[in-house]
């Protein structure tokens, strides 16, 4: 079973689960033990356990010394027994002086002489004769009841025997329950700390393997299904974890242990035992057949509500603007409910167990005490053994039920498990060759150079990226325009190594992107998503991302360079100003200039800015591209924009049309030999402006 695997590393604490259980079963069973004493010997024989008188009146000694024929017998009997001058007990046992091996053959003997004796007592008394077909428990209350008369005889104080058995085996019976009741706390404290620590651990692990993931193989599971997992799937599988060191271990134990209880209080009735387990594995399998296809559904629906969820709670102003506040609704409503009839009908049916369960258990219980009277009338059972018979044939029976109860946890969790294996097993697409290159090894210029490259993404029809080349060099900006869905972003997430191409190469400072460790990669690229990400924090804790102990002068430096300090500084708090998760309290515009700063407090030697100043106004976006111009002049930039005003002043302007590089040079050069881009040019901004453009461009290049 997939679940068990999580144990490994965690075997000592399973272990000593194992050992307190055992002590626990061994202290469980004793109790109804003890209630049977305290029903049999201190109620039933007045607190005198059966055995070998230790008095005797000397009228009773002279009865049974006198009653035995056999002079053998009699020389037995006298040698026990000695009297004792000047106390008021006449005779009294010797067994205490007699040697070891003597006193165990001696006492079996007299005590079958007193059994005889006492035998014809009760013949006389009842005009009855001694059933030969009583126990030997039975027999003991008899010779319990003849020392009884006897302690009576020599004015002892029989209540007091009586009352010191019962506190002493009561003692013994609060004992056991209390070190039961501290065994199952310690239980319960080792498999929920051991379950929390798996879970801990699951979680890490998928985490940091969906944390390496591509975009591919994140888009393969989707977002919401990830949330599942990590959450509601590790939880159930922690919530059984629990149940099965705290039951399938102890079940099989306890049912081993009372089934022989069970056998050795009052064989005669184990078949209503048998009648009991055999009803209970019925219902819980008619009830396992019947809600198992329902566990493995569970799953999905919960995905498909976090799913609805989140698009409704990310897109809410876009539902609000057009309106479909009650079409959403309707979504969220359909996905809830078939989470909810599911539920309710996995509910039902395991609700309806506890009162069949509860049936079942109270028919035993009436079944012992119908069958179990009779057992008493022929003299067979005593009332303790009836009762001790009862408590282990309910655990017999529980131990059953919690097995079978287990055995409908597990496909829930074997489902969770499954899932999570899935992630587990799910290799980036994006992995470090074996000898990564680092930095100290080659140190970073960031020249980026791409060879014929070309990308298709898996189970695609076509290219979305078809021989791409060029040339970028450090202290050059360039620029990327291109229809929507021409593959400017794809491109630029391609020196990021988001994607590796299916074909061609692309270098940075002369070798592979492949040869280099991604930690490292990463490190020396500043990246500036299409969507502005921020994280629930401070505003110093998202400009200083790549380093927490950034020192406060880099932090302000980077904040200037994106023309963010001014809006900075009016909020009360400044820099520890508070950012909500994924930066809701802040404007759009605001968001992407604290992106900015992201990737500029970084410095790196290459930045990835994929329209990131879409939402800035005119005057910001060119403050920035100054700033940056300035900040970054050993840097290698690469901007995305839907906008030619953004792209004037690049070194070059990439421009793609369905994944195919159409252009490439400056805004002049594309203006004469590319029509893509001057259709776009034409499209964004009018004659004279453009030829206001050409002649600024050109004087710029006289002078």
């Amino acid at each position: 079973m997939g679940v068990f695997k999580y144990f490994k590393g965690h075997l000592g604490a399973v272990i000593a689960v194992i050992c307190l259980m055992c002590i626990q079963v061994v202290a469980d069973l004793n109790i109804p033990r003890c209630t049977s004493d305290i029903v049999n010997v201190g109620i039933q024989q007045y607190g005198i356990e059966s055995g070998v008188s230790p008095v005797l009146t000397e009228e009773t000694y002279r009865a049974i010394y006198q009653k035995f024929e056999d002079s053998q017998d009699q020389v037995i009997f006298g040698e026990f027994y000695e009297l004792c001058e000047g106390e008021s007990t006449p005779y009294y046992s010797r067994s205490a002086i007699l040697p070891e091996a003597e006193q165990s053959d001696t006492m079996v003997r007299v005590k079958e002489m007193i059994l005889a004796y006492e035998a014809q007592l009760y013949e006389q008394k009842y005009g009855l004769e001694a059933s030969s077909a009583e126990d030997t428990g039975l027999r003991d209350a008899r010779v319990a009841s003849f020392i009884r008369e006897e302690y009576e005889k020599l004015g002892m104080d029989v209540s007091q025997i009586q009352i010191t058995y019962l506190l002493q085996r009561g003692g013994v019976m609060l004992g056991l329950t209390l070190l039961s009741l501290g065994l199952a706390v310690a239980i319960a404290a080792i498999a929920s700390r051991t379950a929390a620590k798996i879970a801990r651990d699951v979680r890490e692990r998928v985490f940091e393997s969906v944390l390496g993931f591509s975009r591919r193989n994140i888009q393969e599971f989707s977002t919401a299904s990830l949330i599942t997992r990590c959450t509601n799937d590790i939880t159930q599988i922690q919530s059984v974890i629990v149940m099965l060191m705290r039951v399938v271990v102890l079940a099989p134990i306890m049912a081993i242990g009372a089934g022989i209880m069970v056998a050795m209080t009052a064989p005669n009735m184990f078949w209503i035992v048998g009648v009991a387990v055999a009803a209970i594995l019925l219902v819980v399998i008619s009830l396992l057949c019947l809600t198992m296809p329902r566990f493995k559904l569970m799953q999905q629906l919960i995905d498909r509500v976090n799913l609805v969820a989140r698009e409704e709670l990310t897109g809410v102003n876009v539902i609000r603007a057009f309106g479909r506040e009650s079409h959403e609704q309707a979504r969220f409503d359909k996905a809830n409910e078939d989470l909810t009839a599911n539920m309710l009908f996995v509910n039902h049916a395991m609700a309806s167990m506890a009162p069949a369960i509860m049936l079942i258990m109270n028919g035993t219980g009436m079944a012992i005490i119908w069958f179990g009277a009779f057992e008493i009338t022929a003299g067979i059972v005593r009332v303790g053994d009836l009762m001790a018979f009862m408590n282990y044939a309910m655990l017999f029976c529980m131990s059953f039920m919690m097995l079978t109860m287990i055995a409908i946890m597990l496909p829930r969790a074997q489902v969770s498990s499954e899932r999570i294996e899935e992630v587990l097993a799910t290799k980036s697409d994006i992995q470090d060759a074996e000898n990564a290159r680092t930095a100290p090894e080659l140190g970073w210029q960031g020249s980026v150079q791409f060879t014929d490259v070309s990308l298709r993404f898996p189970a695609a029809e076509g290219d979305v990226l078809h021989d791409i080349s060029f040339s970028a060099y450090p202290g050059q900006v360039t620029a990327i325009v291109g229809s929507t869905g021409s593959g400017k972003s794809t491109l630029l997430r391609m020196i990021g190594r988001i994607y590796d191409a299916t074909q061609g190469t692309v270098y940075i400072d002369g070798h592979s992107i492949k040869e280099y460790a991604q930690s490292d990669l990463h490190k020396h690229i500043g990246y500036v998503p299409q969507t502005s990400v921020l994280f629930s924090g401070t505003i110093r804790s998202n400009i200083a991302y790549s380093d927490p102990n950034m020192p406060d002068e880099q932090v302000k430096h980077a904040a200037q360079v994106a023309q963010a300090l001014e809006f900075i500084e009016q909020k009360p708090n400044g820099f520890d100003a508070e950012i909500s998760q994924g930066g809701l309290n802040v404007s759009g515009g605001q968001r992407q200039r604290l992106a900015i700063a992201r990737a500029v407090a970084s410095q790196p030697v290459i930045y990835l800015l994929d329209d990131a100043m879409s939402a800035l106004d005119g005057a910001t976006d060119a403050a920035v591209r100054s700033a940056l111009r300035k900040e970054t002049q050993g840097a290698t930039i690469f901007m995305v924009t839907q906008r030619i005003a953004s792209a004037l002043d690049a070194d070059q302007i990439l421009v793609l049309d369905e994944g195919k590089l159409v252009g490439c040079g400056t805004h002049s050069e594309l203006m004469n030999s590319c029509e893509t881009y001057r259709e776009i040019a034409q499209s964004q901004l009018s004659a004279e402006e453009l030829k206001s453009i050409e002649q600024t461009l050109r004087g710029g290049d006289a002078s």
